[in-house]
């Protein structure tokens, strides 16, 4: 039913936020552009391997990094699922770059839902919902995110 919008064979990470609202990221949408370049003046940025991510049409302007949970969580992290936070904030973002690089995800934007929106969508059958995996967050080939799903 998404053929024809942007969200055609979107893989997201969706997870309930507050009150009833749902926050997310799109998997599967790598960019050209790499923190190097968005960062030229900050060395750390260099050292990240994996390109800058679309994460969702709210806040694109906006760079949230998903981090593997270390034995300590990056300042300002917010739990998205067991091993897996999410962290913005220009400080908390330049700390994870700075101390654990490769061990996050860079998103521009977020994807939001207000209360009962992603439920109506999964009900309208917009969305095919699986368990979530936190390793699909850090897949080395985002393209075979969808395939594998598909084949659950």
């Amino acid at each position: 039913k998404l053929a024809d919008t942007p969200f055609r064979e979107t893989v997201l990470l969706a997870v309930p936020f507050q009150n009833g609202e749902h926050v997310g990221f799109i998997l599967n949408r790598p960019t050209d552009t790499r923190l190097a370049s968005l960062f030229p003046n900050h060395a750390p940025s260099r050292e990240v391997k994996a390109p800058v991510y679309v994460g969702g049409p709210v806040m694109p302007q906006v760079l949230f990094a998903v981090v593997r949970e270390a034995d300590q969580p990056a300042q300002g992290a917010v739990p998205l699922m067991p091993g897996l936070v999410v962290v913005n904030g220009e400080a908390a973002v330049d700390s994870v770059i700075e101390n654990a690089p490769n061990r996050a995800r860079y998103f521009a934007g977020i994807m939001g839902w207000r209360p009962g929106e992603l439920q109506a969508q999964v009900d309208e059958e917009l969305w095919t919902v699986r368990d979530a995996d936190a390793s699909a967050v850090f897949r080395e080939d985002p393209n075979t995110i969808l395939p594998d799903l598909r084949s659950r």
